[in-house]
């Protein structure tokens, strides 16, 4: 299974918080749904989940500031 991320990026509000969000599609264009995606925080280790909808959308809110690792597995 090949992901294709797509729309990553964060966002800063001004009280230091933002969101990961993106697409998630197959190596042929079609959405994944359910797809679990965790932002994992490099300094602090705490871990945010979403999962796609129906579009292959997905956004994980409220983020600390920081960078993060990003992974995902299919169900």
């Amino acid at each position: 299974l090949t992901f294709l991320l797509s729309g990553v990026g964060a966002c800063y509000a001004q009280v230091d918080r933002g969101s990961i969000s993106g697409t998630i599609t197959d190596s042929s264009g079609g959405v994944l749904t359910g797809v679990q995606v965790t932002a994992t925080n490099n300094a602090t280790r705490v871990s945010s989940v979403g999962t796609t909808n129906e579009t292959g959308i997905y956004r994980i809110s409220a983020l600390p500031t920081g960078n993060y690792s990003v992974a995902f597995k299919a169900p």
